[in-house]
């Protein structure tokens, strides 16, 4: 089913002569009397009209009654508008609103929004169980879906109390639900980041010694350019023009010391506009170092697979190079059948960001969780907290003195 295309002017106020009324068209088949063409009256309704218009009211005022595929396709179209920062890019907010809608679109898609209540809620929670999702994914995926009848109920689509009633679902509770529990993410062990950089470029290599020495995001890293640093005292700072919170007005600042100058220094030898790492620059090095791994039929910037070779690296580029370079550094053995692979992949592989948690923790230890709170950007300290694991081993040698 197809959404109509949105109008980008307001429909004008006309006169039906033979009734000497005034009138306005929303479509080939919907019109709206606002009153004797000419009067006051008509025309306050008119203002009255068009400004309900303007923030969709009046969309949907015609005889049939408002489809869950349609309240789920108004807003994915609000959320791509929504969830877009100052330089047009769309945040990652706007696809998980997709994803977490397609089991709403499988089981709902052709009954009424306001039949919409908290059995039918439920059993779209149980079907994201059933797609293996864990406890805490479900309850984020669930929020979602509260928050479209929210949006919908605030622009008139829908009666609040189909909204109010969703709220009588609670979240997921730890051991009171048979459902996966999410996987606690710590730090990353030194020995298999040192282990993992001997099979990655160089791009990705320096990539991960400024996660590292800066505890930024991943997101934060990769648009990076030289621009974007500002060189003009001892300390640079790196504000990303994409970054988490800034629809808050939440101000982002990287500090890049010594160290993590030095892991640049290289890579800033480019024009000012050019991203710092480049897959393509990538690419086209280990070709000069390993030519036979280049087809006589290969086109330019286009890899072994046929996927075309961009000038920069985005998230799933970036991902994808780090189990790749794990499973180079260790190989499992031939004997292992699938639950024991799964197991092997699961002690040797790791994700960038658990980067973020080894700079947490190490600056949390050394330097206090004020600190870490600091530099790794957070409001509250709540959120530090969540990424610096506790140094066990200082507490009991505290412990071992005083207790």
């Amino acid at each position: 089913m197809r959404m109509q295309t949105p109008r980008t002017s307001a429909p004008p106020l006309c006169h039906h002569k033979p009734s000497g009324r005034a009138h306005v068209n929303l479509d080939s088949r919907r019109r709206v009397y606002p009153g004797k063409f000419g009067t006051k009256q008509a025309n306050e309704n008119y203002r009255r009209f068009i400004a309900e218009w303007s923030v969709g009211a009046h969309d949907h005022c015609g005889k049939r009654r408002l489809l869950v595929l349609d309240l789920i396709a108004r807003y994915q179209q609000f959320c791509r508008e929504h969830y877009r920062q100052a330089d047009g890019t769309v945040l990652q907010e706007a696809q998980a609103v997709q994803y977490a809608l397609k089991p709403v679109r499988e089981l709902y898609a052709d009954l009424p929004a306001e039949q919409f209540g908290p059995l039918k809620l439920k059993a779209v929670r149980e079907a994201m169980i059933a797609r293996g999702w864990n406890r805490t994914y479900v309850n984020q995926k669930v929020g979602r879906v509260k928050r479209m009848f929210k949006w919908a109920t605030e622009n008139e689509l829908i009666p609040p109390a189909v909204w109010h009633g969703l709220h009588a679902l609670d979240g997921l509770r730890t051991g009171r639900c048979q459902v996966r529990e999410p996987k606690k993410v710590a730090p990353v062990a030194n020995e298999l980041v040192e282990a993992t950089k001997k099979h990655v470029s160089r791009q990705v290599a320096a990539q991960i010694d400024f996660l590292l020495l800066t505890g930024a995001r991943p997101s934060e890293l990769l648009s990076l350019r030289p621009c974007d640093i500002d060189r003009s005292e001892s300390v640079w700072q790196y504000r990303p023009r994409t970054r988490k919170n800034a629809h808050r007005g939440q101000d982002r600042v990287i500090y890049l010391g010594t160290n993590a100058q030095a892991v640049l220094k290289e890579f800033l030898l480019r024009p000012a506009e050019a991203f710092l790492f480049s897959p393509r620059e990538a690419e086209a090095e280990r070709h000069t170092l390993s030519p036979t791994h280049r087809r006589a039929d290969q086109k330019p910037n286009v890899n072994e697979t046929g996927r075309r070779v961009r000038d920069r690296y985005d998230a799933r580029s970036f991902y994808r190079a780090i189990p790749r370079a794990c499973d180079a550094a260790f190989p499992p053995p031939e004997h292992l059948d699938e639950e024991g692979l799964a197991a092997w992949r699961a002690a040797h592989r790791w994700f960038p960001y658990q980067l973020r948690h080894n700079a947490a923790t190490l600056l949390a230890t050394e330097y206090g969780i004020e600190a870490a709170q600091t530099i790794l950007g957070h409001k509250k300290l709540d959120a530090t907290q969540i990424y610096a694991e506790r140094d066990r081993e200082k507490a009991k040698k505290i412990i071992a003195k005083v207790g």
